[in-house]
Order: structure tokens, then sequence, then C-alpha cells
């Protein structure tokens, strides 16, 4: 009897686990069946510093986001989400240009009730170049102009060269880099930013090297003044100086602007000539002003004076040679030299001595204010420049009433 019982209750429970069994069964395919979805899912970049290892960039905007196809019952596809799956791009895979695509492996899937049918597309295509970095010279081309009297000393960017990075047909396309350069009216030191453009073999700009492409300029400035020789004493006796030089005879100098603009001129410490007897070459020293400074050049100058010994030279002025000048007015008085002949003598550079004439001496008599009789009286003589009369001329004048005409 037991055994009975035991079998019966045996039959029982499986026999209510089939029904329970059927009926999921039946639950699942009428209302819960299997279906296919598709969704869109990221793509997870990876090794994207691969490429610049290999000098390498992808040019083209690349897809990146694929759709996959997935199988599952309905109510485990109603909470999928995108994060479940992951697909991913391994740009370690692109190796040269001539790579044009990268496969997509089979995406991976979190859920376990869920399976991914296809994806699409099954690689993402790409466009490949090669990249590469050059250093190029900076041009600057000056605009600029100065208040007047300043002169530019130097212009100077900040670098001399740029390394541009691009693409590696267009890196080699660079012809040179240039900029404009553009001040009005300074007067001193400045440091301006320059905008640079980059500029190919067929004088094309290339806008995309251009952009935030600049260089500080600095520029700096001098006033150019001026400068004069100050000497001190006479040369010997017995020479003359013919010529002086200094050099540099102007000079670039730099300070505030309100002190470079109250200075017109620069002198020399005095330099000595007193009782030479040759040519000078010597050095001087340039006398600065407090707040004024020499921009390119040392303190110290060159000096040259040139000096001439002089001549003695005698000259005979005949009685016909010499003029009478200041007569009296009313015309009763008559004048006559008396000497025939004098002797002078000059001193002065050879050169001038030895080309006078009498004619350019013009040997006057000044008879102004003599009364009747015989004077001594002295002859006035017109000297070039450099030439000295060694000692003074005197000529006899006879001085008598005029004859009167009947009838005047």
């Amino acid at each position: 009897m037991n055994d009975l019982l035991k079998k019966d209750l045996k039959i029982k429970i499986i026999s209510i686990l089939a029904a329970m069994l059927f009926w999921l069964y039946v639950y699942n395919v009428s209302d819960n069946p299997f279906q296919d979805t598709t969704l869109q899912i990221p793509l997870k970049i990876e090794n994207e510093a691969s490429l610049g290892n290999k000098d390498l960039v992808i040019k083209n905007k690349y897809k990146t986001s694929i759709d996959i196809t997935v199988r599952g019952r309905q109510n485990a596809l109603e909470k999928i989400r995108d994060s479940d799956f992951e697909a991913i791009l391994d740009l370690s895979r692109v190796n040269s240009t001539s790579d044009t695509a990268v496969e997509i492996p089979e995406p991976y899937c979190t859920l376990k009730d869920v399976t991914i049918e296809s994806w699409n597309p099954g690689k993402i295509e790409i466009e490949v170049v090669k990249i590469k970095d050059n250093t190029f010279p900076i041009e600057i081309t000056p605009n600029v102009t100065l208040k007047p009297g300043y002169k530019i000393l130097k212009i100077t960017p900040a670098t001399e060269t740029v390394t541009l990075e691009g693409e590696e047909a267009q890196i080699d396309s660079v012809d040179q880099i240039m900029g404009n350069l553009d001040l009005k009216d300074i007067d001193e030191d400045i440091t301006k930013r320059v905008v640079l453009k980059v500029y190919s073999k067929d004088k094309k700009e290339i806008l995309s090297l251009s952009k935030n492409l600049s260089v500080d300029v600095r520029v700096e400035v001098a006033r150019e003044v001026p400068l004069n020789l100050v000497v001190t004493g006479t040369p010997n006796a017995d020479y003359m100086e013919v010529s002086r030089s200094i050099s540099p005879d102007k000079v670039r100098i730099t300070g505030s602007p309100d002190a470079l603009n109250a200075i017109s001129a620069l002198y020399t410490e005095p330099v000595s000539i007193d009782n030479i007897k040759q040519n000078l070459n010597t050095t001087g020293l340039i006398k600065l002003p407090n707040g004024i400074k020499l921009a390119d050049q040392p303190k110290e100058v060159t000096v040259n004076i040139t000096v001439e010994q002089l001549i003695l030279k005698d000259f005979t002025i005949d009685k016909g040679e010499m003029i009478i000048g200041n007569t009296d007015s009313d015309g009763t008085l008559s004048y006559e030299i008396k000497t025939e002949s004098i002797n002078i003598q000059l001193k002065g550079r050879p050169s001038i001595l030895n080309t006078l004439d009498i004619g350019d001496i013009r040997p006057t008599v000044d008879t102004s204010g003599l009364t009747e009789g015989t004077h001594k009286v002295p002859l006035n003589i017109t000297l070039p420049n450099q030439v000295k009369l060694m000692a003074e001329a005197q000529v006899e004048v006879k001085v008598t009433k005029a004859q009167v005409t009947e009838g005047q």
C-alpha cells in the first residue's frame, strides 16, 4: 500500500513539472518570441597614438559607429542598450599610406541571452597620408618709417626659423615663410608681433600651415647726428693747417626720446695741434652727454690734421702797377707816385704763392686826407687767404694843386 502511494506521488510531481514547462514554452512562443533588431553603437578607437609613431595621419573623416543586428527574446531585446556592446577600431593595424581600410572584428556583447547576428560596415574606409616636419627660415619685410634723423640699427625676429608639420606633400611644397613689419614714425626701440604666412613654390599661400603662425620682431633705432672735431692751439709759425678730417663724421646714438631730441651734434674731446710741424694722425674721444650712449661704434675716432710748410716769396711792384685810390672829390689836387718800384715779401702756401700774379693782389695807395706836399703812404695789398705780408710797404706820393684851365 505504501509503495503504491509513493509511486502515485512521484507521478503527480512529474505531471506538475511537465505542465509548468509546457506552459512556459507556450508562453515564450506566443508572448515572448525570438526576434531580431538593429541598433547603432559607437566604435571604441584604440591605439590612435600609434599613427603618430609611424608619422601617419588619417586625412578623411571616417565613420565612428557601426550598425549591429542582434537576436533574442522580445523581453530581452526591449532592455538592451548600446553600452551592452563593444566594437573596436584598432588603428595600430594602419601601417602605411597604402592602407585604405581597417577591419572591424566581431563586436562583443555582455548579455548572455542576446546574440550578435551581423554588423555593418565590416571595415572602415580611411585615407592615410604621411606627415612630415621641416624647418624653414623666416623672411621679414620691413615697412618702417622713422622720425627725422633716426636710423634703424637692426631688426631681429625672436626666432629666425619656424618648424612646420603637416602632410608630406604639403611640407615639400613650401617655398618661404614671410611676414610684413609695418611701423610708422618711430623714434625708440619697439617689439611688434608679426603675422607670418606660408607660401608654396607657386607663390600661393598655404592657409592650413599659416594658421596661428606669428613671431615677435624687435626693432632697434638710433639717432644719427654729425660729429665735430674740436682742436686747440695752432701749428708752428712756419706751417699752416690746410685740412682736417675725422672718421666717422657721423655717429648713431641711443637714449630716451627726450634726451635724443635735445641733441643736434656731438663733439670730440679737444685735440691739440699746438706747434706741430708735420701731419698729425691720431685718435680722439667722443664726448658724450649724460644719458646718451653710442649705438654701434667705439668711443674712439680717427683724427687727421694736414699741415703744409710755408714759403717766403719776394715780389717787385713797379710804379705803373700801383693804383691811386680815394682821391679828393672836388678835383683840386693831383697825385703822383714818386716811388719807382718797391719790393714786398709774402709768406704762404707754395701752391698759392707760386701762381700768384701782381694783378691778383691789387696794390693800392690810399690818398684820402692827404694835403699838398710829399707823403709816405702805406701800400695796401689785397692778399688771398692763407697768405701774409711780412712787412708793411710804403711809397712816396706827391700831392700838388691841380692846374686850372682858363674859362673854368
